[in-house]
């Protein structure tokens, strides 16, 4: 092993300027690989295996109840009802407002119902 380190050293001093080039030409094509070809995938359904059996639960819900698709509940939580109503209100004016983004926004504190229960 020491004998093949030694002749592989006295090769790269002796053609330093191939030996350099084909390490410029290797970082390279590492660098290309990882820009064209390295993804992450954060989408959890990539992520588990679609013949498991919640997963194929979770599917045919989705079928059934297609409405609730791309659903984003918001909770809102303080101490005071007051400033919790006003934050509400102001999440939902904003939320709102941001058509290019949300579809539509139910806001359930604004019911009848839920302001007297």
């Amino acid at each position: 092993m020491k004998a093949l380190l030694e002749t592989l050293t006295r090769i790269s001093c002796r053609f330093n300027v191939i030996t350099t080039l084909l390490g410029l030409g290797l970082a390279g094509l590492g660098l290309w690989i990882f820009v064209t070809r390295l993804a992450v995938v954060t989408d959890t359904d990539a992520m588990i295996e679609p013949s498991l059996p919640y997963r194929q639960a979770y599917s045919d819900f989705q079928q059934a109840y297609p409405q609730l698709g791309d659903t984003l509940a918001i909770v809102v939580e303080s101490e005071a009802p007051e400033l919790r109503q006003r934050a509400a209100e102001a999440l939902v004016k904003a939320l709102l407002a941001d058509e290019k983004h949300f579809q539509g926004v139910y806001a359930p504190q604004t019911l009848d119902f839920f302001k007297a229960n």
